[in-house]
């Protein structure tokens, strides 16, 4: 018999498989509470069961293809049928797992790929920016320029062979000095142009620095919060099943060749994302100035150094703690959309320089022509 001994009414404790009293934190959990609720019944089961049997005596079951002869054997097939069930409830558990695992490593793969179209984006929209800021400033030294080549060929047709008499020698003198105004003012408006450019394209450069390492740092921290599927129970896993090259190469590094862990993607962990390089075309020039001011100082040499390094040369790292493929797509998006966006800046520039060095030469080339048809002129009275 099952029953003990000890006393009226107490049973075996062995017929307790799920325990005989409540485990810490139990309740707090799926497995848990389905535990709680089959030792409950268990009891339950077994006490009625108990109760019957006594009640009953040596009478034989009216349904002995369903009521079993003793308590012992009742009890048996309750302890089963109550195991069966918690077996059950592991598989669906660990179903629900397998499944919540998969539907994480989807997220956490779609979610690698907003990085890309968030900094794309904000690269986009600085050099349309850029470009409009740009195209404005030209738009302004054209109208300035025509003016300037106005007054030129206004010039140009006012020097006439007559103004080489000597009668007309103050006309020839005044005409002579406004050209010579007016081309020192086209030399002062090719500089000044080119100096405002150019002062588009570095702050416009600091102002996508700043919004391209703000952006991702908010990245980061917000994929540091994401839940990933390493940080969830594995469950009851099946048997990865290997090729055989898989096999073969396992074989050779003395590897087991049964595994039920996947291999993670990524190494996770702790992990912290270096700044940006400040080395945008245009902000080059201003780094190295700040440099030489902080060299004036009694910092000595290392503390310098450091703190070029830091404050100069680099955005602020990110710490972050953990690495998911979220993080690791915010830092080559953020470095390719760094390196197209310094390219553009780069191109820019250069076309700002080519453009200062042609609009000089045209300048150039048409005061010489000025000063040989000048000395024509004064050669013709002498």
């Amino acid at each position: 018999m099952a029953r003990s001994t000890s006393g009226k009414g107490k049973m075996d404790k062995n017929l307790f498989v799920f325990g005989e009293e409540p485990e810490e934190g139990e309740d707090t959990h799926f497995k848990g509470r389905i535990k709680q609720l089959l030792r409950e019944t268990l009891s339950a089961l077994l006490t009625i069961s108990d109760l019957y049997y006594r009640q009953k005596g040596i009478r034989p079951v009216t349904r002995p293809d369903v009521i079993k002869d003793n308590f012992d054997e009742c009890a048996e097939v309750l302890v089963k049928r109550c195991q069966l069930y918690k077996t059950q409830c592991e598989d669906y558990h660990s179903e629900c797992v397998q499944e919540f695992r998969q539907q994480l490593s989807c997220l956490e793969s779609l979610a690698g790929r907003v990085p890309h179209v968030v900094l794309n984006d904000l690269k986009q929209k600085s050099l349309k920016r850029l470009q409009t800021l740009l195209n404005e400033a030209e738009q302004e030294h054209d109208k300035i320029a025509e003016d300037i080549d106005r007054e030129m060929r206004l010039h140009e047709q006012e020097l006439r062979p007559y103004l080489g008499h000597p009668q007309n020698q103050d006309k020839l003198d005044d005409l002579i000095r406004r050209e010579n105004e007016r081309w020192q003012m086209a030399f002062s408006h090719i500089e000044q142009h080119t100096t405002e450019l150019n002062k588009i394209v570095q702050d416009q450069s600091e102002a996508f620095l700043q919004d391209l390492a703000r952006k991702s740092e908010n990245l980061l921290v917000q994929f540091d919060n994401m839940l990933v599927v390493d940080e969830i129970q594995t469950g009851n896993q099946p048997d990865v099943r290997f090729t055989s090259g898989e096999l073969i190469r396992r074989h050779k590094e003395g590897q087991s060749l049964y595994s039920t862990v996947e291999l993670a993607e990524i190494v996770r962990g702790k992990n912290t994302w270096p700044g940006l390089t400040k080395d945008l075309p245009g902000l080059t020039d201003v780094t190295c100035q700040e440099t030489k001011q902080h060299s004036s100082s009694s910092i000595t040499d290392d503390k310098l150094k450091m703190a070029d390094e830091s404050a100069n040369l680099r955005t602020a790292s990110v710490t972050t703690m953990k690495t998911t493929l979220g993080h690791n797509a915010t830092m080559t998006a953020r470095d390719a959309a760094y390196e197209e966006f310094k390219a553009y800046t780069a191109s820019a520039l250069a076309t700002i320089g080519d453009d200062r060095s042609t609009r000089k030469r045209t300048e150039e080339r048409f005061f010489e022509k000025w000063r040989t048809a000048v000395e024509k002129v004064k050669n013709l009275y002498d």
